[in-house]
């Protein structure tokens, strides 16, 4: 597992051995998203302006995090 929170602290983004993203609001801890990658996640960086995360596996991908 390994998680981030978007630079403004609202979102936190976690990613599963599964291959499963969810992203969760931090102030009511409801989920807001989630899908699912195709392999194992070993990290997860939300870029600067906290609108698309990388998430990193045997690929790298790229995801917008709007809802």
């Amino acid at each position: 597992m390994t998680a981030t929170f978007t630079p403004d602290g609202n979102r936190v983004v976690g990613g599963s051995n599964d291959g499963t993203v969810t992203i969760w609001d931090t102030e009511t801890a409801r989920e807001i998203k989630q899908w699912s990658s195709t392999d194992e996640l070993q990290a997860i960086k939300v870029l600067p302006g906290g609108e698309r995360c990388v998430v990193a596996g045997k690929q790298v991908r790229l995801y917008e995090l709007a809802t």
